[in-house]
């Protein structure tokens, strides 16, 4: 039992997308402890409502991702929910987060959301449009890893952004290379089902030369400035992306992922401490 207990976790982190969602967790958490030194019960209920909103925004985006998942997951088993049922399981977390004042994110969030994947609006999904992809998946976990946090501690102002935002261009940028690594992964789906990603448009060897040069200037930049555990981590995804010029190494991407959140555990506990 406890062995199929095991497989069905390993399901919902590989098939679920679950990495990125509990990614976007720890950084919250993370973001907390910088912004106001401890973490409240306020605040990790905020952060699992984000978690749990992820994920649900994931599920809305399967119900139109049938041809490239054909193609990106063979065999693998895809459950498509009713919009009722996401509707209906997304009330607790809109709850909690609009009465934490996150309502303005929330609105950006049903607009991006339905924008972003449904096919019958617009001629076309928003997300094949080239680039589009990587910069929504981008702005997303920001606001969420990021902005949020900062927002619940000092309110929502129009002029926090921009300070934010200048002081996160080191983390956008491993974003960014964390997203095409994916796209990498995803690459001939995504070029069947017509969504233009960096690797679609590119190729994939410049995708992976412009990942490792980013890479490898952020780990150079990190050390310099006496991060070491950020820079460590800058050059172990660079050494990744190399090895994602082979294809059986982008099947590893979760893994990789899971490495990362596994770096933002450690980080946390350090801050705790």
């Amino acid at each position: 039992m406890s062995r199929d207990m095991s497989y069905s976790l390993l399901d919902l982190y590989l098939r679920y997308r679950t990495a990125l969602p509990l990614a976007s967790f720890l950084l919250y958490l993370n973001t907390t402890i910088m912004v106001s030194g401890r973490i409240s019960t306020g605040s990790v209920l905020c952060a699992l409502s984000f978690f749990a909103l992820y994920e649900l925004i994931y599920a809305y985006d399967a119900r139109f991702r049938n041809r490239e998942d054909v193609v990106n997951i063979p065999g693998g088993r895809v459950v498509r929910h009713s919009s009722w049922r996401l509707l209906a399981a997304a009330a607790v977390p809109v709850y909690i987060l609009a009465a934490a004042g996150f309502l303005q994110l929330l609105m950006y969030a049903a607009v991006v959301m339905i924008v972003y994947s449904d096919p019958r609006l617009f001629p076309k999904r928003f997300k094949a449009i080239p680039g589009l992809k990587v910069l929504a998946n981008m702005l997303n976990f920001w606001t969420v890893g990021i902005l949020a946090p900062v927002i619940y501690q000092y309110g929502f102002s129009v002029s926090i952004f921009i300070p934010v935002l200048k002081s996160s261009i080191h983390f956008l940028i491993l974003l960014f290379c964390l997203n095409v690594l994916a796209d990498i992964r995803d690459v001939t789906g995504d070029r069947e089902a017509g969504v233009w990603t960096f690797p679609a448009v590119l190729g994939v060897p410049a995708s992976v030369l412009l990942v490792i040069v980013l890479l490898t200037a952020a780990a150079m930049v990190s050390l310099v400035q006496g991060e070491y555990g950020g820079g460590f981590l800058s050059a172990s995804l660079a050494v990744f992306s190399f090895l994602t010029l082979k294809p059986r190494a982008r099947l590893y991407y979760e893994w990789v992922f899971g490495f990362t959140n596994v770096y933002l555990v450690a980080v946390l506990i350090y801050r705790l401490h």
